[in-house]
C-alpha cells in the first residue's frame, strides 16, 4: 500500500474542502480525513485523470479533485503511465472504470452540500 497527503475539492471550486490521506493498493483507493474514512473505491469503479488542476476521480455520481503532494509517485501507484505530467485527457494519463462495477457513493452528495453552489465565472 502507498499513502499520499492531498487536498480534496470539487471541480469548479477553488476552495479546498478537506486535507486528506489517500491510500492506494493494487485494487482500491481510500480517502481518509481526521482519522475517518470518507471514501473507498475499487479501482475498476472510477475514472482517474491527471489534469493541470489535480487528479480528477470520477465515480458514478460525481467527481472530486485531489491535489497530491507527490504527483509522480501517485500516478505511478495508479498505473497512469510513465509520464505523469498533467495534460489534456490522454489514454496514457487516464485510468478508466469498468462500467459494470460502478456504484453510488453518498459522500459525493455530502461534499456537494458542503461546497454550496458552483461559483459563477467572471
Amino acid at each position: 500500500m502507498s499513502s499520499f497527503s492531498a487536498r480534496l475539492r470539487l471541480p469548479g471550486y477553488s476552495r479546498i474542502l478537506l486535507g486528506v490521506l489517500v491510500d492506494v493498493t493494487d485494487e482500491t483507493i481510500s480517502v481518509t480525513s481526521a482519522g475517518r474514512e470518507i471514501a473507498r473505491w475499487g479501482l475498476d469503479e472510477i475514472d482517474i485523470s491527471n489534469l493541470p488542476d489535480g487528479f480528477h476521480i470520477k465515480g458514478s455520481k460525481a467527481e472530486v479533485v485531489l491535489g497530491v503532494t507527490e504527483p509522480t509517485r501517485f500516478a505511478s501507484a495508479l498505473g497512469l503511465g510513465s509520464d505523469p505530467t498533467p495534460s489534456a485527457p490522454a489514454t496514457d494519463n487516464r485510468r478508466r472504470a469498468n462500467p459494470a462495477s460502478q456504484r453510488t457513493n453518498d459522500w459525493f452528495d455530502d461534499l456537494r452540500r458542503m461546497a454550496g453552489p458552483i461559483p459563477a465565472s467572471s
